[in-house]
């Protein structure tokens, strides 16, 4: 005959089980249950060590305090000595010049920009210190006074809009790039005779006066010809 005590002791059985527990029966009752030398049910559950433990067990590490919230590091300053001319503060490590209805000359060893945008923006612009130099001209005689490439460096020029690109351009000896992006939008000669690598981009009649290439180039300066010859 199965009893109340016995269907509970054997609900008890088998919850305790895995723990090494036991229930018995005296006189009277159910006996007591097996415990382990700390008076746990089944053994010591408290001696498993700590010491294992990781961060993931509940410990969260700190930040590094030299990143932002993004851990990326955060410098004091992107140059801490940029020149006044520098409108930008010198951000990414680029001066960007305000060359608006003036001339302007980029600091001496820096990475410039330039950007003329409307009729009439800018005056000239000069980069021959320049360590490299990007110059955007977008509207007509944008820039109408003329545009001067690093001695050395690489230099980009963009001119879009009629006769956006006035005067002459004059690349140094390092690789130029010259893009004449509509037409009519260079007036004058693109002079990159100088360069180690040079590409001419004249579109659609973009070139009024044409281009000047290196002469390790066979002459021949337009995107396709790959001109490069720098060591």
């Amino acid at each position: 005959m199965i009893t109340h005590r016995t269907m509970v002791c054997s609900t008890l059985g088998l919850l305790l089980a895995a723990l090494g527990g036991g229930c018995t029966f005296d006189g009277g009752g159910i006996g007591p249950l097996a415990l382990g030398p700390n008076g746990h049910v089944g053994g010591d559950l408290s001696s498993t060590p700590r010491s294992d433990l990781g961060p993931s067990d509940g410990a969260t590490a700190a930040p590094d305090a030299g990143a932002d919230a993004g851990g990326t590091e955060v410098g004091a300053s992107d140059l801490a000595n940029c020149p006044v001319s520098c409108v930008n503060g010198c951000s990414g490590g680029v001066c960007e010049l305000d060359c608006t209805a003036q001339t302007c000359t980029c600091p001496p060893g820096l990475d410039c920009s330039a950007s003329c945008v409307g009729k009439d923006a800018c005056g000239s612009i000069d980069c021959s210190a320049a360590s490299s130099c990007s110059i955007d001209c977008d509207g007509d005689h944008a820039c109408k006074l003329g545009t001067v490439c690093p001695t050395d460096g690489d230099c980009s020029v963009t001119c879009t809009g009629n006769h956006a690109c006035d005067a002459p351009i004059v690349c140094g000896s390092g690789p130029c790039d010259v893009h004449c992006a509509s037409e009519n939008a260079c007036k004058e000669t693109v002079d990159c005779s100088a360069s180690c690598a040079c590409s001419v981009n004249c579109g659609d009649s973009g070139c009024e006066k044409g281009e000047v290439c290196p002469a390790g180039c066979g002459g021949n300066c337009a995107p396709e010809d790959q001109c490069d010859v720098c060591s």
